[in-house]
């Protein structure tokens, strides 16, 4: 089977969430099986870190898609074009996205759709695309992938699929998460929290990432429980508002 993945997020040393995702999951999938053939497709140069095995071809196309409006242009004109050239069996996306343009059976991964609950927490330009094409991309997909019986439940109500459509596949756990030393939690501890103990937050400093309530009820507890603890938020302040500030 000749499968194209969507491989845009796989940025050199700017790995997120999806990111990572589509990282640990590739690399696995595509190691696993070497009967498959694999194009990655990328929309900007790329690190040969992110081709795992023999039988993944990797193809620069288009421009970066880093904007609601470059997004339009790279699914709609430059992926729609290099599937139409390559004619793959399956379009994967880890991401969600799709390429509305294209007759090539799909399965997008659609990790939630908090954009509907929680419109007002995105930009405008990114806010109306989520709500104006990820409907069209779910009824569009051959199959949908996601991460929750949670996700798979609010999808299938909120956009009239089938849930015989959706598969729940959970996240796994990179098995570099272990047990440490006592010393290497002290020295963590040092350098960067004042040796105090804490608590740790690890995602983007988004609004619904739901901060502010975080910092609200940490507040209440230094205030009722007195004590060194802290808070640690480790994550991009690309999000960042004048009401989590």
């Amino acid at each position: 089977m000749k499968i194209a993945v969507n491989t845009r997020l796989l940025l050199k040393n700017k790995l997120e969430g999806i990111g990572w995702f589509s990282y640990e999951t590739l690399k696995r999938i595509t190691q696993l099986h070497p009967e498959h053939k694999f194009i990655f497709l990328f929309d900007r140069p790329f690190s040969e870190e992110f081709i795992f095995s023999s039988n993944i071809t990797p193809i620069v196309t288009g421009l970066p898609s880093r904007h609601p409006f470059l997004w339009y242009l790279w699914f709609e004109k430059s992926v729609p074009k290099t599937l139409d050239k390559i004619k793959p069996d399956l379009f994967l996306s880890p991401d969600g996205y799709l390429s509305l343009n294209s007759s090539v059976k799909s399965l997008p991964v659609i990790h939630d759709i908090n954009f509907e609950h929680y419109p007002q927490d995105l930009p405008f330009f990114y806010r109306h695309f989520y709500l104006y094409y990820f409907p069209k991309y779910a009824q569009k997909a051959t199959r949908i992938a996601t991460v929750s019986e949670f996700s798979k439940n609010d999808i299938s109500t909120r956009y009239h699929i089938d849930k015989s459509k959706i598969d729940v596949v959970y996240n796994g756990v990179n098995p570099t998460f272990q047990l440490i030393s006592e010393t290497e939690k002290q020295e963590t501890k040092d350098k960067y929290t004042t040796g105090n103990d804490y608590f740790v937050f690890v995602g983007a400093l988004h609004p619904r990432k739901n901060i502010v309530n975080l910092l609200k009820a940490f507040d209440e507890f230094k205030t009722l429980h007195p004590s060194p603890i802290k808070l640690l938020l480790v994550g991009n302040k690309k999000w960042w508002t004048t009401e989590i500030e």
